[in-house]
């Protein structure tokens, strides 16, 4: 009977892979179909005139609002939301470019940080792509196998985090032709990472949060994706993002209490903080962030600056938080911003005075 049930249990388990496939199938069908539609009908109307080029502009429109629909994630949504912001310059709608643009902007950010997450935190990605994949995996067997999946899951998020980098770059851009306040865009070069880190994060039951890693090629890849610059008359701007330097100090009822004890503690001792760093999401995160505040590794104006970071967690739908800075001996510091629990960091700015 046991073993009866045990193959029962094995049927179900390939039976619920195979709807699960099927569902998957559907869905990334419907995207697609749409999207395709939509591309063919803008060409189309590259090439009309008069009121055959608004029929296939409006027909394409539709497309792309049913794309938007079907999107299951944050690049498809950007990708959608892209073409639709394309048609809507080709309508004459400049008054709905903002709003168009300014979606783009937050599912591609959106998606950047999601994607470094991923890379790391993949044992439900690695595990889809093993159940999926018949042919590059399937010459490999047991760990070698697993292994290689990760590897593939990290390739794809640095491609994913690509795309975000690039529909970023391309929406600076077209913040210019709607007379739009300018952006950073980000590095559009490929990113070459070929460390693997694969972290697990449990709770117990009085709260205490623990990590396990397990790494592969640790020095195969970059500690930052993307290196960007902020002051205190010009504010970092990049999607949906924005890094305000002041050269004030942060007000204690903006931080959490313990690091408004260790601030008070460091400016008590004599230790200069340069300020504050307000970072602002204009569309909440599903994921937290991790936000820290180093002085410059080169040159720390103080011996501790290097051993005690400020962090501050930015949590999941939270748009706005402030972080002390440390003064460095060239009046800058560095802020890194990256998902919870993440070894890669995302975003590095560097704060000038």
């Amino acid at each position: 009977m046991v073993r009866a049930l045990a193959a029962s249990e094995s049927h179900i388990d390939e039976r619920l892979d195979r709807i699960e496939n099927s569902l998957d199938e559907l869905l990334e069908q419907a995207y697609r179909v749409a999207l395709r539609r939509g591309v063919r009908y803008l060409l189309d109307a590259t090439a009309g005139h008069g009121s055959t080029r608004e029929q296939d502009l409006g027909r394409a429109r539709d497309a792309f609002v049913e794309a938007t629909a079907a999107a299951r994630g944050p690049l498809q949504q950007a990708v959608a939301e892209r073409y639709l912001l394309l048609v809507l310059l080709g309508l004459g709608r400049r008054n709905a470019g903002p709003a168009s643009l300014a979606r783009v902007e937050e599912h591609a950010m959106a998606n950047a940080f999601d994607a470094l997450r991923t890379s790391e935190h993949s044992h439900e990605a690695t595990t889809a792509l093993m159940r999926r994949d018949t042919t590059v995996l399937g010459r490999l067997a047991g760990r070698d196998r697993r292994r290689r999946a990760r590897y593939e899951v990290k390739q794809a998020a640095l491609d994913s985090i690509g795309m975000s980098a690039r529909l970023l770059a391309e929406m600076a851009l077209v913040r210019q032709t709607l007379d739009l306040p300018p952006v950073s865009a980000p590095p559009v070069e490929p990113i070459v990472d070929d460390a693997v880190f694969v972290v697990t994060v449990k709770q117990d039951r009085s709260g205490v949060t623990t990590e396990n890693h397990e790494i592969y090629n640790e020095s195969g890849g970059p500690q930052v994706y993307w290196t960007l610059e902020a002051a205190s008359l010009w504010p970092l701007r990049i999607g949906s993002l924005t890094v305000t330097m002041s050269p004030e100090p942060v007000q204690a009822g903006a931080l959490d209490p313990e690091l408004a004890k260790r601030v008070k503690w460091a400016v008590e001792r004599g230790e200069s903080i340069h300020g504050h760093a307000q970072v602002e999401l204009r569309a909440p995160l599903p994921i937290p962030l991790t936000i820290t505040s180093q002085a410059d590794s080169d040159v720390p104006i103080h011996p501790y600056a290097n051993d005690e970071d400020f962090t501050v967690t930015m949590a999941a739908g939270q748009t706005l938080v402030h972080i002390p800075l440390w003064l460095s001996a060239n009046a800058q510091c560095r802020l890194r911003l990256t998902p919870q629990y993440v070894n890669r960091t995302l975003i590095e700015v560097t704060c000038r005075s």
